[in-house]
């Protein structure tokens, strides 16, 4: 039995598409982020400006037409629509990053100069589906059975396909570690934005 809170909330319609990830504003673009120390890099890049920092760890990715917004959900909105679109607004998502660990670097990078690259979205979809479900008020909305779904990873990566399947605007990337936090934070301002079709596409060894 769901166990209903007294907040006048009610259950995403997006909790499928929920992935562990950050929001952030950096160089006048919208950055969705995961992985391995996504949040501290992307508070450098972002020069520490709290308006930058859109959402952390739970986002849901929300597609109209063929265009990909993401916003910080976690598993139940407010029903209010003025305070649904203050906490929770729809950003048109720019990039769609996940961050490697160092192992995953290595494995994908070798000796090769660290920058971020772009990657198929199917990679960036597997690697995001393996890290946690982080809704974490899905359970006082969601049925058991309908939360084992959400927590399968096959089925978030599926739902992860068919939201970015022909999307026009919005890059998949990953994003190297690095020794230290503020050069990992600087690839994001020397990221060169061209179109993904112009640069060689890597698939890395992610868990």
């Amino acid at each position: 039995m769901v166990v209903r809170r007294t907040d006048p909330m009610e259950r995403s319609a997006n909790a499928d598409a929920i992935y562990e990830s950050d929001l952030f504003a950096i160089a006048g673009r919208t950055w969705m982020i995961g992985g391995t120390g996504k949040t501290q890099a992307a508070t450098i890049a972002a020069h520490s400006d709290a308006a930058a920092e859109i959402a952390r760890d739970s986002v849901a990715i929300v597609r109209e037409g063929d265009v990909l917004y993401g916003r910080f959900d976690p598993g139940a909105l407010p029903i209010d629509a003025e305070e649904r679109g203050r906490r929770h607004k729809l950003w048109k998502l720019d990039a769609i990053t996940y961050c490697l660990n160092a192992t995953e670097t290595v494995q994908s990078f070798g000796e090769q100069l660290r920058v971020i690259i772009p990657a198929d979205r199917r990679v960036i979809g597997l690697a995001l589906s393996n890290r946690i479900y982080p809704a974490r008020w899905a359970p006082f909305y969601f049925e058991p059975g309908e939360l084992t779904r959400l927590l399968s990873r096959p089925l978030r990566l599926q739902r992860f396909l068919e939201l970015t399947e022909g999307v026009k605007g919005t890059r998949f990337l990953l994003v190297p570690w690095m020794s230290r936090v503020e050069a990992r934070a600087a690839l994001y301002a020397s990221c060169a934005w061209q179109e993904t079709s112009d640069l060689p596409n890597r698939a890395p060894h992610t868990t």
